[in-house]
């Protein structure tokens, strides 16, 4: 799946389609706003996302996301497309609530 061709590169999490999904429990990420250094979200959104935050999560897929704290700092973090088959890249972008 390519990203959409309105979406800028990195602004656009994937939607979970691999079976694993399914048990995988992750707010509607549509509800996320994301641009180059940012994913804005309310406090609703953040709270329904897993915290890893000294660990990443297991079963890699695109488009599976979570919340890591490091300092005083937020962030959302996903699974992404990766080059490399049978692969997937972290991205992770600063939170601001809304």
């Amino acid at each position: 799946m390519t990203q959409p061709w309105w979406a800028p590169q990195d602004t656009v999490i994937p939607k979970m389609t691999h079976p694993l999904s399914s048990a995988w429990d992750q707010p509607d990420m549509t509800k996320v706003l994301i641009d180059d250094k940012h994913a804005v979200m309310d406090q609703k959104t953040f709270d329904e996302l897993l915290e890893y935050s000294t660990s990443v999560p297991t079963a890699v897929y695109e488009g599976k996301a979570w919340k890591r704290q490091s300092g005083d700092t937020w962030f959302l973090c996903w699974y992404d497309y990766s080059e490399i088959p049978g692969s997937c890249d972290i991205k992770a972008r600063k939170v601001l609530l809304v």
